[in-house]
C-alpha cells in the first residue's frame, strides 16, 4: 500500500524539525585566542603620558592593547556562522619571558594555537625564540622593534604593529611629496632615539632625502650646554626645509615646532608624528573602531 500524501508530508516535515533541532543543539567548537601582556610595562607607566596627550581618564586606562582585542572578538561573532566556531580571548598578565613560554604551551596542550603579545621587543623576541616548533602562531600587536623584522625574525612570529622603518618610510615620502627633501636631524641620547634615527637615514636614503645635518640634543636649561639644549643654536647655521626629532621621551620635543632657527616643518616625535592609528582617521573602517 502505498503512504498517503498526508502521510509524506507529516515524515518529510518531522525528518526536517528533527534535523534543524540537531543542528540547533551541536555545539559548535571554541577556539581559544590567547592575549598575554606584562603585570608591569614601562611603556604603560602614567608618568609616560604628556599633560599635552591626556584626553580623559579613559584614554590612560585603555592604553594597552586588550581593548582593541576585545573589539575583535566581538566583531568575530557575525562570522561564527561561516566559521563554524566560536572565538573567546584569553588574557594573562605575566612577570616575565618565561612565564609567558609556559602559559603559551600549557593553552597549547588544551589546544590554542594562536597568540596576541602587547609586550616589549626584547621579550617577544625570547618568547618567539623558546617557542620556535611548538606548533603556535605569535601575533606582535605592539612593539615596533625593527630587530625582530630582521635579525630576529621568527617564521611563527607575525606582526601587527607598524615597525620604525614603516613610520619612517611613510615621514620620508611624506617629505619627497611635498618637495621638503632637505631635513636636519636632532637626536636625543637614548638608544631608542638612536634607533629612530638609523631607521630615519635608511628611509632618507631609500626616498632621496638628503639630510644637512645631525645634532644631539640635551634635556635642560644648563648655559654651559647651550649647544645642545637651545634650538637656536640647535637648528642654526644649516639650510633645511623640515626637522627630524629623534626623542622617544617626547619631552624636548614638545619645545621644537615654531622654535627652530629657520621657519620649517617639525616630524617625528612632535609636529608631523607617524600613528598606526588616530581619532580623527576616517577611512579603512575606521569610524566603527572609534565608536
Amino acid at each position: 500500500m502505498k503512504p498517503s500524501l498526508s502521510k509524506l508530508v507529516a515524515i518529510l516535515g518531522g525528518t526536517i524539525i528533527g534535523a534543524i533541532h540537531a543542528i540547533a543543539n551541536d555545539e559548535l567548537p571554541t577556539v581559544a585566542i590567547g592575549f598575554l601582556d606584562l603585570t608591569e610595562d614601562v611603556r604603560y607607566d602614567d608618568w609616560g603620558i604628556h599633560p599635552v596627550d591626556i584626553r580623559s581618564a579613559t584614554a590612560i586606562v585603555d592604553r594597552r592593547a586588550y581593548a582593541g582585542a576585545q573589539l575583535a572578538i566581538h566583531e568575530l561573532e557575525q562570522f561564527t556562522r561561516i566559521a563554524k566556531a566560536y572565538f573567546s580571548l584569553e588574557r594573562h598578565s605575566l612577570a616575565n619571558a618565561t612565564e609567558m613560554v609556559e602559559t603559551i604551551i600549557q593553552m597549547r596542550d588544551n589546544g590554542s594555537h594562536f597568540f596576541l603579545l602587547d609586550a616589549p621587543g626584547k621579550v617577544i623576541s625570547e618568547v618567539a625564540r623558546l617557542t620556535e616548533g611548538e606548533n603556535v602562531y605569535l601575533f606582535n600587536t605592539t612593539s615596533i622593534s625593527d630587530e625582530l623584522r630582521n635579525d630576529l625574525c621568527q617564521k611563527h612570529l607575525f606582526h601587527i604593529a607598524a615597525s620604525r622603518a614603516m613610520r619612517t618610510d611613510a615621514l620620508a615620502q611624506y617629505l619627497i611629496e611635498r618637495k621638503w627633501n632637505k631635513v636636519l636631524v636632532l637626536r636625543g641620547p637614548l638608544r631608542a632615539d638612536a634607533l629612530m634615527t638609523s631607521a630615519f637615514e635608511r628611509s632618507a636614503i631609500q626616498f632621496g632625502l638628503k639630510i644637512v645635518g645631525t645634532r644631539d640634543f640635551v634635556l635642560g636649561n644648563d648655559p654651559r650646554a647651550r649647544d645642545q639644549n637651545d634650538l637656536d643654536f640647535l637648528t642654526g647655521d644649516k639650510r633645511y626645509d623640515a626637522v627630524f626629532v629623534a626623542d622617544s621621551d617626547g619631552e624636548f620635543a614638545l619645545s621644537v615646532p615654531y622654535a627652530t632657527r629657520k621657519t620649517a616643518a617639525v616630524l617625528g616625535a612632535a609636529g608631523i608624528i607617524p600613528r598606526v592609528w588616530h581619532w580623527t582617521y576616517l577611512r579603512h573602517g575606521a569610524p566603527q573602531v572609534h565608536g
